[in-house]
């Protein structure tokens, strides 16, 4: 049995890669003490710390998802003898302290990051695994374009998303006239709505910017999250950063979606869209939606995480 397991299960990061597993017939069980406050539909169980560790006794491989150094700690005290335990790196506790991180599990077999720029801090037998959708739960692609084009911005965490600076260069956009087929509309909010709620108003919209944040609190960041792959299984054109995307590249391919390094690529991308015609449009949101599908999806995740869980290592 593969346990996954952590405190608080960020963007619902490890229920999605747990389901991907089970998708491709692997037996896991991914537990949590903490329940998510974004109401998603569905969530990994909430457990007692002494039913984890009852969990932690049993397992095979072992999983400790989001840096989480509690799960590591009881890890280490109730694992079995012959588990392998892997540690999977998401977000700013491991940004703001590699080194640290690097040293505490140290007992890992291996270390699997969702985030490019983590390959350059030092970590164990790094492994990269995308983040993953299940297209069936989100708003179905409609192939429809509206007129202007209708641009939206609906970040989970506006300082994390770069909301400021994105809505600011917006404004500079249209007060310069933004020269294209067509005036466009733009469209954001910082109210915090749950998952299926946020889900329909990205649905609504034909281009979706997702992120603008090379840097955060002076770490380099600037890579995307579960929003830019939800506003893709919607259909949208999606506008956001990987600064290190030669890593995503080497084992998924071409990323079709609009990757912008810098304050003037994020404008170009804007004016580009604008001069875009319907149809062309309409091509690249297909485009994006049959990418996300293939790549991203369960079943393709399930099975690159079963390789690295149970064959590589």
């Amino acid at each position: 049995m593969i346990l996954f397991l952590c405190d608080n299960d960020w963007a619902n990061h490890m229920h999605n890669m747990a389901n991907a597993l089970r998708l491709v017939g692997v037996d896991c069980i991914d537990v949590k003490a903490v329940p998510h406050g974004f109401k998603y539909k569905s969530e990994s169980l909430i457990k007692l710390r002494s039913e984890i560790n009852s969990l932690i006794r049993t397992a095979d491989t072992i999983v400790v998802f989001h840096s989480c150094i509690n799960s590591y700690t009881a890890v280490l005290k109730y694992k079995l003898p012959s588990a392998k335990i892997f540690v999977f790196h998401t977000g700013n506790f491991y940004r703001k302290r590699a080194a640290w991180c690097n040293r505490a599990f140290n007992m890992v077999h291996g270390t699997l990051t969702n985030h490019c720029e983590f390959f350059k801090l030092g970590a164990k037998n790094m492994q990269y695994v995308e983040r993953c959708i299940d297209i069936k739960d989100h708003p179905a692609f409609k192939h429809q374009v509206n007129s202007p084009i209708k641009i939206a911005h609906y970040p989970s965490n506006p300082e994390i998303k770069g909301t400021d600076k994105i809505v600011s260069m917006m404004d500079e956009i249209s007060s310069n006239g933004c020269p294209g087929e067509g005036n466009f509309d733009f469209i954001y909010s910082k109210k915090s709505v749950p998952h299926s709620e946020n889900m329909k108003r990205i649905s609504d919209c034909d281009v979706y910017i997702e992120l603008f944040k090379p840097e955060i609190e002076g770490f380099e960041y600037g890579h995307y999250g579960y929003a830019a792959l939800e506003a893709a299984s919607c259909g949208k054109i999606v506008i956001t950063q990987n600064l290190n995307k030669d890593i995503y590249e080497k084992i998924y391919g071409e990323c079709p979606m609009i990757l912008v390094a810098n304050e003037k690529e994020f404008k170009d991308a804007i004016v580009y869209l604008n001069s875009m015609s319907k149809q062309d449009i309409s091509e690249l949101q297909t485009h994006i939606y049959n990418w996300v599908k293939e790549k991203h999806s369960y079943k393709a995740t399930g099975e690159r995480l079963k390789q690295i869980l149970l064959v590589i290592s």
